[in-house]
């Protein structure tokens, strides 16, 4: 496969780029000017999944400081990529209930025989996380998430690293495990939300 032409716009400090790379390309520069923004772009656009594993805590901080968007578009001989990369809005909160419930279910894989995730399950554990969250905790961890859009799906991705955000994911993490254990009768520890952080 090769790519035919690539843009990115307002990605970390790259603010509008086009390039049609050849069969051979050399990036050179000094120090701090995006050559390793490009080279990571170009992979975001095949992984998006990456983002978390590449950027960990520091994941708002791949939109450029000066936009609240960010766009890359990959041509290849085969076939064109788009994704956008966009700050949540309040509005999209339930983006973030839905990223912290897969998160819980994803690390709690030992805990499967014991609950049966169905929907109805998923619509218990929405009601315990609406219970959990207040406006004041939704806004920090929204401070630390990004949305990704690709195919038109939208997808919250999350790294609670910061001190003050830690704090509060502790505090909803301490009242939804309480309520879970509760309500499926089984003994689940906090600590398998933070094994991503």
């Amino acid at each position: 496969m090769q790519i035919k032409e690539i843009t990115i716009d307002n990605f970390k400090g790259i603010d509008n780029l086009t390039i049609k790379p050849k069969m051979i390309n050399l990036i050179v520069g000094k120090n701090n000017t995006c050559k390793t923004s490009l080279l990571e772009a170009i992979d975001l656009s095949f992984n998006t999944k990456k983002i978390k594993v590449n950027y960990g805590k520091h994941i708002s901080g791949i939109i450029n400081i000066y936009s609240n968007e960010s766009e890359i578009s990959l041509l290849t001989d085969k076939n064109e990529t788009k994704i956008k990369l966009r700050k949540p809005k309040t509005t999209d909160t339930s983006l973030l209930k839905k990223e912290l419930i897969e998160n819980f279910k994803k690390n709690t894989k030992e805990f499967h025989k014991k609950i049966k995730f169905t929907a109805e399950t998923d619509k218990e554990m929405e009601k315990i996380v609406d219970d959990c969250l207040d406006e004041e905790l939704i806004s920090e961890l929204l401070k630390e998430s990004i949305i990704v859009v690709k195919d038109e799906k939208e997808k919250l991705y999350s790294s609670f690293g910061l001190k003050k955000t830690r704090f509060f994911l502790e505090t909803i993490v301490k009242s939804f495990t309480e309520k879970l254990n509760k309500k499926f009768k089984i003994k689940i520890p906090k600590s398998v939300f933070f094994s991503y952080s």
